[in-house]
């Protein structure tokens, strides 16, 4: 029996012990993002995600093998490595600039974008997708770290481009700060 993200009590260290996961492959990089997206999908009560940029499919993997009532969009021109099929998992395979003219404004509570690509299609594709997260939903993603000691990514500079365009406020999530988050206004 998978779970509901509407249960008020849920912990991400439930979801690992239902999914049988050890927390200690957070930190491997391919699942060191997955606390905060589960924390943001839990505190949001989200139960319409998209993932634009899918790559390795592992967060949507997890969530439509976690929540029976989360569904799960995935838009990435490869398509998905995901073996098994789920009912609440629907996969995109097309370029995100494309893809998105499938969708309804106001139809996702939270987008992940797990892309890692110029600063045009970084800032191109929060542009385009930003009207497709609910008023009130998360608009969030990967590799926004600022450091003294690395060189800015053109990642960066898009998501602060888009926030100063929007007015929105970044927020870091608490367990990888390179993740952001937002909520639209």
């Amino acid at each position: 029996m998978r779970l509901s993200v509407q249960k008020k009590t849920i912990t991400v260290g439930e979801i690992f012990r239902y999914l049988g996961e050890e927390t200690s492959l957070l930190n491997d990089g391919k699942y060191r993002t997955m606390p905060d997206i589960l924390q943001l999908v839990i505190d949001n009560k989200v139960t319409e995600f998209v993932e634009i940029g899918t790559d390795l499919s592992r967060a949507s993997e997890i969530l439509t093998n976690t929540f029976h009532d989360v569904n799960v969009t995935c838009v990435n021109p490869d398509g998905l490595s995901i073996d098994k099929e789920y009912k609440n998992l629907n996969v995109v395979k097309a370029q995100p600039a494309d893809a998105v003219k499938q969708f309804n404004d106001n139809t996702f509570d939270m987008i992940y974008f797990d892309e890692h690509d110029t600063y045009d299609s970084v800032l191109d594709n929060l542009r385009l997708w930003n009207s497709k997260v609910k008023t009130g939903g998360i608009i969030a993603g990967y590799d926004h770290t600022r450091s003294m000691y690395i060189e800015v990514s053109p990642t960066v500079l898009a998501v602060e481009a888009f926030l100063r365009e929007t007015g929105y406020v970044v927020q870091s999530t608490e367990h990888n700060s390179s993740v952001y988050w937002t909520t639209k206004k």
